[in-house]
């Protein structure tokens, strides 16, 4: 049995996808053992589900950031 990272278990795997062929395959970033794959029926039905999962998603600072256009009207006499 393998152990899980304490940053996996407190905020999740990061996964990284890739495509093989027809198999999409995914692995956590942070390095634990956790990860799969999927075969697809076609090649291209793979690519047009792995488009869609190779999309990372940005740093949650960027949530609580303020808009710049709003925070210029605020301070605009």
């Amino acid at each position: 049995m393998h152990r899980i990272p304490v940053a996996c278990r407190l905020l999740g795997h990061r996964w990284d996808f890739w495509r093989e062929g027809r198999t999409i395959r995914w692995a956590c970033e942070r390095g634990c053992a956790e990860g799969g794959a999927r075969e697809y029926s076609t090649e291209e039905e793979a690519r047009r589900y792995g488009r869609h999962l190779v999309r990372k998603p940005g740093p949650p600072n960027a949530l609580l950031a303020a808009p710049r256009c709003a925070a210029r009207s605020a301070s605009a006499p």
